[in-house]
């Protein structure tokens, strides 16, 4: 009887170490999952302050161009006499792609004018 007892006394505490073997090994992943999710966030924060850099040095005509974008994809935004707010945080994959992409195309126009504008220059140098 005593080495019945034993053996339950002994699957108890094997039991138990498998069980807390699995508690740690799911709370590492459970660790590891919100380490991921704080990252993603950062990472996704990072972007938008960007975005929300790149939009502000816009000209005017240009950031009407985004509020077209935002207007399109139907996102919400607010007006007063100050100008046109909104939350980037709270706009769709799709719209934020757009506004890139936009933001993509001004630069890389911006690049080419100034390489037709250094162009027209030599030229200039050369008629004189």
């Amino acid at each position: 009887m005593e080495n019945s007892e034993s053996n339950k006394y002994n699957l108890n505490i094997l039991l138990n170490k498998e069980e807390n073997k699995k508690s740690e090994e799911e709370n590492k992943k459970s660790e590891e999952e919100n380490k991921n999710k704080k990252n993603e966030i950062k990472i996704l924060v990072n972007k938008m302050s960007k975005l929300k850099s790149q939009i502000d040095s816009l000209s005017k005509n240009e950031y009407i161009e985004i509020f077209k974008i935002i207007k399109m994809n139907g996102e919400k935004f607010s007006q007063n006499k100050n100008g046109i707010m909104f939350d980037l945080m709270k706009f769709s994959d799709k719209t934020i792609d757009e506004i890139n992409n936009f933001i993509n195309y001004i630069e890389n126009n911006n690049i080419l004018v100034e390489h037709d504008e250094e162009t027209r220059n030599v030229f200039r140098t050369l008629i004189n």
